[in-house]
């Protein structure tokens, strides 16, 4: 793995614990460098295999390694437990989580007891690491008896992470807490467990006297079986609520409960003063279908209205052409991403060949004023330059944000154009393959579209692309070993182009590929365009090259300085091509190497998979350091 050299702002990290002597591990005090995440992966111990196993899901690009701690590290942050510091054993309840071994669970459980609120917090947090663990659900059951709110709230929290609708009646009787924001916390927790609330209790919170409370409970009536009592509460507070947030939501509430009620509300909420209720008129029309009061927001003057107005569109309504040319004139002009897209993503709901006609030359003429633009720049620094070569330019010129609206627009169109499979544009699409730099965000989203319309014509093109991107790449990492400026290359761009051969079936790109993976430098690979050719090689391999695609799967699997990603779809890779030559190294990466839980899983699938027989067990991982340091040693024995 890549090593970084430690920011000049962390905190001196004075001896890691997993080199402490045990003869040293008594009275320790644990300082945290930063903040680490807690690992998405929870350690069961020793994983029993009785069972066949079944096929890991890995995230798409990055496997990331999460902490773990052994024994040796549990029993030094249980002892710190005891310290007379709270702040001490608070950063040790937060230690013992990040250890994610079971073994932890013990000593947070007693933890528990501690006089001292952020010590419990911290203790509740660190459980909610371990979810379908028995004294994880145990220690959080029994906490939602504190008083605090703080911690109730993290109680809750952790409720909703271990997944407990065991507690159900016990959250449900927080909702009659005197705390409003326990009130609501109860509220979110039984929401996001997907369980219903009481009718009677539900009409007293949508007339609490909190906001934050009767927004709550308007969000689980409209996810809920209503009735008339409830329906009207939720009228109540959409004709008389103070809020304009809680009339807002409790107008689109009634609208999604009972529409012919909410009628005539809807209409003088639609010219409402307020942003935010016109708004929820918008959305409640669009949920009923009510194309012409949703196009006709699409003028709003508040950007969040026309934001959710092009949220709101599913169809082409009564006059395409008028309601496709708003759109683009709203995806093009926008000055945020998030309503760009959102008009986008209108358009390819609407779909057709209109649409897609409109986004081709809409896609040339974007890119028409990109490179004026560009060219503009690039005349004004050479003239900035001359003029007074040491003066700094601002980090983000007019011009520049231009340049980025004007991308952002070209490759809106061109992810219409995937979306819709349409070849409106197709030889401009080809050629902006070959005349964009190959670092550009507007090549990527001209590879994409192009494997998602699935014209061959585009295979030759990808293939010379992918050909470049292989000596740019091979260069890119020299540059990167020596710290020197980078040729024009995109990892990702890369890893898209392998992508769309694959869906072309190019197996005569294969060798390409290989010899992709294979590139290196000091040891460091590409990343992303690994993955994708552990990814698609499989489906590439046939009788002509399956020697040569086996040889370098293996070699990335085995290859210990790869990025776990890399490695952990290599191991599906073997699997899926049934090869043994790789047994050894997946029980090396198993039993010896042992990253992270995920990847020797994995291992294990594959070794079942090309054997026949599942591993009898999958042994911890090995220490991997989490935020835990010693900072301070008292009571040291002379050595």
């Amino acid at each position: 793995m890549k090593k970084y050299p430690m920011s000049k702002y962390a905190m001196p990290i004075e001896e890691p614990i997993s080199n402490v002597h045990p003869s040293r591990w008594p009275g320790c005090a644990v300082a945290v460098c930063g903040v680490a995440m807690f690992a998405a992966i929870v350690l069961a111990g020793v994983v029993r295999a009785a069972e066949p196993l079944v096929e890991p899901a890995l995230p798409r690009w990055d496997v990331s390694a999460p902490t773990f701690g052994d024994e040796r590290n549990v029993t030094l942050l249980a002892r710190l437990l005891h310290e007379a510091d709270w702040r001490v054993r608070q950063r040790a309840a937060v230690g013992l989580g990040q250890t994610n071994n079971p073994a932890a669970l013990e000593h947070l459980e007693e933890a528990q007891r501690d006089t001292n609120p952020a010590v419990r917090i911290a203790v509740i947090r660190a459980v909610a690491s371990y979810p379908g663990r028995a004294v994880a659900e145990r220690i959080v059951i029994n906490a939602l008896g504190e008083k605090n709110p703080a911690v109730v709230q993290a109680v809750l929290e952790s409720v909703v992470r271990l997944d407990l609708s065991i507690a159900a009646s016990r959250v449900a009787e927080l909702l009659l807490s005197p705390n409003p924001q326990i009130r609501q916390l109860a509220g979110a927790s039984l929401r996001n467990l997907g369980l219903p609330v009481d009718e009677d209790v539900l009409v007293k919170l949508l007339a609490d006297d909190s906001a934050p409370v009767v927004i709550q409970a308007l969000d689980i009536a409209a996810n809920q079986p209503s009735s008339a009592a409830i329906i009207a509460a939720v009228k109540s507070q959409a004709s008389r609520a103070v809020s304009p947030a809680v009339r807002a939501l409790a107008i689109e509430t009634l609208a999604r409960l009972n529409f012919a009620q909410a009628r005539a509300l809807l209409a003088r909420a639609a010219t409402s003063p307020s942003p935010l209720i016109r708004r929820s008129a918008v959305r409640a029309y669009g949920r009923a279908g009510q194309a012409q009061a949703v196009e006709a927001a699409l003028s709003d003057r508040s950007a969040m209205v026309r934001l959710a107005a092009s949220r709101a569109i599913t169809g082409p309504g009564e006059n395409p052409a008028e309601l496709i040319r708003k759109l683009f004139s709203l995806m093009l002009a926008a000055p945020s991403d998030q309503a760009s897209q959102a008009a986008r993503d209108a358009l390819v709901r609407i779909g057709g060949d209109q649409v897609a006609t409109e986004a081709a030359a809409t896609m040339r003429r974007e890119m028409t004023k990109y490179r004026r633009e560009v060219q503009a720049s690039q005349a004004r620094q050479k003239k900035q330059k001359a003029q007074n070569p040491k003066k700094v330019q601002a980090p983000k010129s007019a011009g520049k944000r231009r340049q980025e609206q004007l991308s952002r627009n070209v490759r809106a169109c061109c992810f219409i154009l995937g979306k819709g499979r349409s070849r409106r544009g197709f030889d401009f699409l080809i050629w902006l393959l070959e005349q964009t730099p190959l670092d550009s965000p507007i090549q990527g989203s001209v590879v994409i579209a192009l494997g998602e319309i699935g014209d061959a014509r585009a295979e030759k093109p990808l293939t010379k692309l992918l050909e470049r991107c292989r000596v740019a790449g091979a260069k890119y990492l020299v540059a990167m070993a020596s710290m020197s400026a980078p040729p024009p290359f995109s990892p990702e761009t890369t890893a898209h182009v392998i992508e769309a051969l694959a869906k072309f079936s190019a197996t005569s790109a294969t060798g390409l590929i290989c010899r992709l993976a294979e590139t290196s430098y000091m040891g460091v690979r590409l990343g992303p365009p690994v993955v994708a050719a552990m990814r698609t090689l499989p489906d590439l391999a046939g009788p002509e090259n399956i020697e040569q695609v086996e040889k370098v799967i293996v070699a990335v699997l085995a290859d210990d300085t790869c990025d776990l990603a890399s490695r952990a779809y290599a191991a599906k890779a073997v699997a899926k091509m049934k090869t043994a030559a790789a047994l050894p190294a997946l029980r090396t990466l198993l039993n010896q190497e042992r990253p992270s839980l995920l990847v020797m899983q994995t291992a294990a699938w594959a070794i079942q998979e090309i054997t026949g027989q599942t591993p009898p067990n999958i042994p911890h991982p090995k220490v991997n350091q989490g935020n835990w340091i010693i900072k301070k040693l008292i009571n040291v024995p002379s050595l």
